[in-house]
């Protein structure tokens, strides 16, 4: 019995000098698979938030209008510069910059096609209505190769040339330094965060 023991002691203490080797091993294959599998692209692609920023360029996108029909967004489509506004129906932020893009988007002689892109889908035909957005408004949206599309956050503006290349990109409410940066490159005068006290008229 003594020397059964002494068996079970000896490659119990073999197993604990071995096991974080094993464990080493296994994430090692585990890691070469998924350079292997996204090298293949197998794996899901993403546009990283990295490449998201002044100077890259964003392919052509693949989404759906309100009605659920697929429709591409070509950048080349339109001489004009695309501004792409980014948010979600739940994002509190996006709630109270609903007057400045809808203003910036109704402005008179503006220079640039307003597209808006919702990162959800749920409630989002009622939301469009009742804050009034008159430019289209598309939900679903991928990568034109089929690759999903990410943001850092809501809500979020690209300027967008017609090459595809992205000029501008505000990441956040139009408030502060960011909606001067806006009304300098827009030409529109906007008219602040919804109950932000700096915005307020005064009663009379």
């Amino acid at each position: 019995m003594r020397a059964v023991s002494n068996a079970i002691r000896r490659v119990s203490k073999s197993w604990d000098a071995w096991l974080p080797v094993v464990l080493l091993a296994a994430s090692l294959a585990t890691n070469v698979y998924l350079v292997w599998v996204l090298r293949r692209g197998h794996g899901p692609r993403h546009l990283p938030s990295a490449v998201l920023k002044v100077g890259q360029r964003l392919p052509v996108l693949s989404v759906q209008d309100l009605g659920g029909r697929t429709v591409t967004i070509d950048w080349a489509a339109d001489k004009r510069p695309a501004l792409v506004y980014i948010f979600r129906e739940s994002c509190s932020w996006c709630a109270r910059n609903v007057a400045n893009i809808r203003a910036l988007s109704e402005a008179p002689n503006l220079e640039y096609r307003v597209i808006g892109l919702s990162l959800s889908d749920e409630g989002l035909g009622a939301y469009v209505r009742t804050n009034g957005f008159s430019f289209p408004v598309y939900k679903n949206v991928r990568l034109g190769d089929g690759g999903s599309f990410n943001a850092d956050g809501t809500p979020e503006t690209l300027v967008i040339s017609p090459g595809g290349t992205i000029t501008q990109r505000w990441l956040g409410a139009y408030a502060g330094s960011l909606k001067r940066d806006t009304e300098r490159t827009i030409g529109v005068k906007l008219p602040g965060l919804l109950n932000d006290p700096a915005t307020r008229t005064p009663a009379t």
